[in-house]
Parts: structure tokens; sequence; C-alpha cells
């Protein structure tokens, strides 16, 4: 037994139910066990009870994860048992569990509303999909007073679901993050969501995920947005089928803080026809509202002329970011965009592959107002290198 052990990761040991519980009796000792990670284990509902009697006498834990674990709605209730009041967690996980499912949901819920410690609960892709599953964490939102980040995402949610989770968010002056990302959602979510956020005035922000928006449906939406201040806590992807109706919501803003492009897929048209993602930089260049674009995957927009001429264009945008992809010697149109440039103040290439040094070195030559220009993931020759070494002492 280690009795000084304060943090425990099961990772990938694919262990059976017998086996998780030889572990999980062992930590019965671990006294100043702080932090236990369970991935890809099938613990079952001895596990469970393994693991409630373990932490039970002398846990201080805090933050207990237990992802991909072959949970079901019958594991909920012996599971209360860990969380139950009185207990230290002041972090549940429970992501990738698929099969606990809206009944499973409704349990935990239920066993929730006594505990007095939590603040993060990560329900990623567990199966909820119903009124039911999500009026119990509609509920759970409205009694419990500590939980401050709630993760839904990659679950089926539509319209109706998130109005009952809304529901519960009226009367909760905790929450601080909701993360949705749900499958199902449109543009009634981000009506109701705008409203409660807007009531929140700035202490609740949503991450609402992809939405499939009507043609009607976007005047709507782009009315309800125009003057809601909301928009600058409420996070929206938007359906590659409804960039036209986004690219309408956009027109009709006077700003937008913040515009995220996710990593899809746009239909190419035909040779000399327009595209969607014409259509939506075109759409960017006659608004010029957005302060901050965060392209989702590079790779999506390295081509497109179309983003080159709206970086070149802009006189609004301020922050660039690209989360992931890769930027190469073939993606002129993006570095050609960067060079023309008036208005940008930081670019952000995240777990992006950067291997245009040439391309760089132009832009750190040519450009008079980048200030901040960050890379995680760089590549480039000795030659180029040096190339950009010369433009970094030139620019000032």
């Amino acid at each position: 037994s280690c009795p000084s052990l304060q943090k425990v990761v099961l990772s990938l040991n694919y262990l059976d139910e017998t086996s998780s519980c030889a572990v999980l009796t062992g930590l019965s000792r671990a006294s100043k066990l702080t932090e236990l990670t369970i991935k890809n284990n099938r613990l079952g509902v001895k596990g469970l009870q393994t693991l409630s009697l373990a932490l039970k006498e002398r846990s201080i834990l805090t933050s207990l994860t237990l992802w991909n674990c072959d949970l079901s709605a019958e594991h909920m209730e012996p599971l209360a048992d860990v969380v139950a009041e009185g207990c230290t967690i002041n972090t549940l996980d429970l992501s990738c569990n698929f099969r606990i499912g809206d009944e499973g949901i409704k349990c935990l819920s239920k066993c929730l509303h006594k505990n007095r410690t939590l603040k993060t609960l990560c329900l990623t892709n567990v199966g909820l999909s119903s009124d039911m599953g999500c009026g119990s964490l509609g509920a759970l939102l409205a009694a419990n007073t500590t939980i401050e980040c709630l993760n839904l995402s990659e679950n089926h949610i539509n319209d109706i679901g998130i109005a009952c989770i809304a529901a519960g968010l009226e009367s909760n002056a905790t929450l601080k993050t909701l993360v949705l990302e749900s499958v199902g959602a449109g543009a009634d979510s981000v009506v109701v969501l705008a409203d409660i956020v807007l009531a929140k005035s700035g202490r609740l922000g949503v991450r609402l995920g992809k939405v499939k928006v009507a043609g009607a449906d976007s005047i709507r939406l782009a009315l309800k947005l125009k003057n809601n201040r909301a928009r600058e806590h409420l996070e929206v992807f938007w359906d590659s089928n409804s960039v036209v109706n986004l690219v309408d919501v956009l027109n009709r803003c006077t700003h937008v803080d913040e515009l995220t492009l996710p990593d899809i897929t746009f239909e190419r048209g035909a040779t000399g026809s327009p595209n969607c993602f014409s259509t939506l930089f075109e759409g960017l260049c006659a608004s010029d509202n957005v302060r901050a674009l965060t392209v989702t995957n590079a790779d999506s927009v390295g081509s497109e002329e179309a983003f080159s001429k709206y970086l070149s264009r802009t006189r609004t945008l301020e922050k660039l970011r690209f989360l992931y992809g890769a930027i190469v010697r073939t993606d002129d149109h993006i570095m050609a965009g960067l060079v023309d440039n008036l208005s940008l103040r930081e670019v952000h290439f995240g777990d992006t592959l950067f291997t245009s040094s040439s391309a760089l070195a132009e832009v750190l030559h040519r450009n008079s107002t980048l200030e901040v220009i960050k890379f995680y993931h760089f590549e480039v020759e000795e030659l180029g290198m040096t190339k950009l070494i010369i433009n970094l002492k030139s620019n000032t």
C-alpha cells in the first residue's frame, strides 16, 4: 500500500470488473489521495461499491474522472454514495459513458441535489437526449448552489431539451460556464439562451455548438441578437448549410465580438461558381463587424482566395486564431492576407503545423499593425530561420 499517494491515473488498462475491484480496494489506505482518474476500464456495480467504500472513511478526494468505464443507468445509484452529501469532490467527469442515458442522468441529478462541494460536472457523450434527462438537469441547476461549470457536449439535445435546461438556469446564480455543443440545436435554442445570458449580465458564458438555421429563422435570430449584449457571452457554431443565413445575421448586427468557424467541409461549387466559403467571407467583407475570428481547422481556409481578400480588406478584425491544422508553403492566401492587413494586433497559430517561413518573413517585414504572433508547432529549415531573424531585427 502507498498511504502517501495523492494522484492516481489508471488509463488504457482495460481491466475487467474483478480486477478493478482489486485495484480500488488498495486505495482504501491512500488517505492523502486527492485526484483519481480511471479511463477505459470496466468498473461495474461492484467496482463502484468498492470505490465508495475505499473513499468513505478518510477520503479528501477532490477530483474523480471515470472516463469510458462502461457505466450505465444502473451504475448511477452506487455512484450516488461516492458523491453524496458531505463528500469532498469538486470535479466529477463521467464522459464517454454513453449507456448512462436519460435514466442515468435523472438518477445522478437527483443524488446531486444534496451535494454542496461539486463545482465542475462533465457529462460529455453520456447518451443524454430526451426531455426527461434535460428536465432533471434543469431541476438540478435550479436547486444546486455550487456548480460553476457544466459540460454536456456531444449529446443529442434538441431545442426542447435546451429549453428545459434553460428553465433551470433562470433561478441559478452560480453557473459560470455551460458547454452544450449539442447535435440537434436550432434557432430556438439560440434565442432562449440569449435571453438567459442577457439576464445574467455577463456572469454566464454559453458554448452552444453547431446550429442549423432555416432562412426564416435567420431573420428572427438576427433581430434577437442585433441589440442583445448576450452575443458577447454566447458562442455559436454554424452548420455549413446555414452559412448564407449566418451572413444575413452578421449583416444585421452592429458588431460581433467573436466568431468561431468549426471544423467543417463546405461543398465546393462548380468551376467559376461561388462556394459556401466565398459566400461567407464576402459577407464578412461587406459587414466588417467581427473583432475576433477563430478558425478551428486551418486546412479548411488555406487555399481560399476569398479569405485572403477578407484579411486584406477588414479594418475591424483585431485577433485571429487557428486552433489546429497546417499552414505550409502552398497556403499563400493566408499569408498574403496577413501582409496587407491593417487591423490585426494578434495572430495565434495554436496546434497548427507551420512551415511557411519565407511567407512569415514577408509578413514580419511588411505588416505594420501586428503586435503578437504565437506558435506552438513550428517547423522551419535553417535558411528560413535566418530570414525570420533578419526580419525580426528590422521590424519595429
